[in-house]
């Protein structure tokens, strides 16, 4: 998955599996199948990170920026792949270390935009829809009242929580 660059720092604990003038493809040690024992044990047992990551490294310094992380290999290569072809051949055009750095990071920053504005409305579309049918069958309302959103809430009646949802539509506030 693409996420938001940030600098991070390269330890012992990573691989290097591929790599270019730019971008580092790594694998975090004890995750590989090639490798098993004792290290791989503790590893696979205790850490829960991501196994595979792409940062991008500035020319002209040892800073590094993460771009993405993955589980499997077969996401960070398809990562990879899309950087390969969408991105290294803009940069070979660009002479300047900041406008590349510039570059990488608005074009990634922009993936991460659009997938997050891809996995809201793919969770909106199943859920909200679901509240919505609920919505308009308890409260008998028209199909051109719109829902706007809908808050799971309680109230305290006595010692006893009442729980329940709370519907805002375009219109109403209800219960």
């Amino acid at each position: 998955m693409w996420v938001k660059p940030s600098e991070v720092s390269v330890s012992g604990l990573w691989s290097i599996d591929r790599a270019n003038p730019y971008f580092i493809l790594q694998r975090r040690r004890g995750h590989d199948e090639r490798h098993s024992g004792w290290t791989s044990f503790i590893f696979a047992t205790v850490d829960s990170r991501n196994h595979y990551r792409i940062l991008y490294k500035r020319s002209d310094s040892e800073i590094y920026y993460l771009l993405a992380v993955a589980n499997t290999k077969e996401d960070i290569e398809g990562h990879w792949k899309w950087i390969e072809i969408n991105i290294m051949p803009t940069l070979e055009g660009i002479d300047v270390v900041d406008d590349i750095s510039d570059f990488v990071q608005w074009k990634i920053q922009s993936l991460c935009t659009e997938a997050a504005y891809e996995d809201v409305g793919d969770f909106e579309s199943e859920k909200f829809k679901n509240e919505t049918k609920k919505f308009y069958k308890l409260f008998n309302m028209p199909i051109d009242e719109k829902l706007v959103i809908y808050y799971s809430c309680s109230y305290w009646h006595g010692r006893v929580p009442r729980q329940g949802y709370l519907y805002l539509s375009v219109n109403y506030i209800l219960l």
